[in-house]
């Protein structure tokens, strides 16, 4: 996988957390990754692939089989291939509790489409140096689900990013006091 570019959405008017998006080629499919697992408890199994910086995960619980509309699914494992019925998708707060691969999720652009992927952390730092030097990706744990934390990394501001003083989120214009958005609007607060 070859990362071409990146940038981050803000968000800006809405609640959802900033997102990495990058724009790649050749980003490895899940008939290309091996799987290792980890035995939760005796309905869960975790399946994790990393290939190139491209995370896959799935979760298998025999006691709720209605994943990916409860069809056979296929992944190759050390062990093997290996076919399970109605396997979930996770986030990667919640794998990054059991599997020593650490990602983060991002919107991926291979020129054909947006889509969501998982990165490595090491993946997603080697992106923002090169690419988005003013931000930085930090750890930290969500209060949520309380039996077990999600364990994230969140996208954050350098101390030497400057805030716009509309919005108060990143300014994307540094030359001005404004990012471009709140620089259309007379009032200036129209990205709160």
């Amino acid at each position: 996988m070859k990362i071409l570019g990146a940038m981050v959405e803000w968000n800006h008017g809405y609640g959802n957390e900033p997102e990495l998006l990058i724009l790649a080629n050749n980003i490895p499919l899940i008939e290309e990754m091996i799987f290792e697992s980890v035995e939760v408890d005796n309905e869960l199994t975790l399946y994790l692939a990393e290939k190139e910086g491209k995370v896959f995960y799935l979760a298998h619980d025999k006691s709720s089989e209605h994943g990916h509309g409860g069809n056979d699914f296929t992944i190759r494992t050390k062990e093997g291939m290996k076919t399970m019925r109605g396997p979930w998708s996770s986030r990667s707060g919640a794998m990054n509790n059991y599997f020593v691969t650490q990602s983060t999720e991002v919107l991926a652009d291979n020129g054909k489409g947006l889509y969501g992927i998982a990165l490595t952390i090491e993946k997603a730092k080697e992106t923002i140096e090169r690419f988005l030097p003013g931000i930085e990706l930090v750890k930290e744990r969500k209060d949520y689900p309380k039996e077990l934390p999600d364990l994230c990394y969140s996208i954050k501001l350098k101390d030497d990013l400057r805030l716009c003083e509309g919005c108060k989120k990143p300014n994307d214009d540094q030359s001005n006091k404004q990012c471009y958005r709140c620089q259309r609007y007379e009032d200036g607060d129209i990205c709160q």
